[in-house]
């Protein structure tokens, strides 16, 4: 029998999920204190998220799981390069390596770990940090990176949309 390339095609539409007019509730937001220790939550409920309908008990859980889920997950190459020359701090990878499990935890919690409407979404944000010495010269002058890793509580629902390539 015979193939032809013509049944190798891809599919000419895939579903995707398109959050549309959905509002922002609350923002939590982690990052390290130092660089080397592992970002996390604070464990105070938002106000605006006990109206939304989240007790402490469930908020508890959720922010145990959430700071475990954004825990730094040193790699033995992250440690060869530490000790030699700090190359991970400079491409940041040991903040990049989190952002799978932080998106596996927010489609978790979609899936029915939240009060009906409320939705969340991971971003991680990363930002230069300017430092100058205290007499203002030139000397002493540099910048740091300071990565944040958000989690938005959205009220609305995510919409199902088929779209084209």
């Amino acid at each position: 029998e015979t193939v032809r390339p013509s049944q190798f095609r891809k599919p000419l539409y895939r579903t995707c999920i398109v959050i549309v007019a959905m509002t922002t509730i609350c923002t939590i937001s982690a990052n390290s204190s130092d660089g080397f220790s592992s970002p996390a939550y604070s464990t105070n409920l938002p106000p605006d998220l006990a109206a939304s309908g989240i007790d402490s008990g469930k908020w508890k859980k959720l922010i145990e799981e959430a700071n475990e889920a954004v825990k730094f997950r040193w790699c033995p190459q992250c440690a060869i390069w530490a000790g030699c020359c700090f190359l991970p701090f400079f491409c940041n990878q040991h903040n990049k390596n989190i952002r799978p499990y932080m998106e596996e935890l927010c489609d978790r919690w979609n899936k029915g770990e939240l009060p009906a409407g409320l939705h969340v979404k991971y971003e991680m944000v990363t930002e230069a940090q300017s430092v100058k010495a205290s007499n203002g010269s030139a000397a002493g002058k540099g910048s740091t990176l300071e990565t944040y890793h958000k989690i938005h509580f959205c009220s609305g629902a995510p919409e199902q949309q088929t779209m084209g390539k």
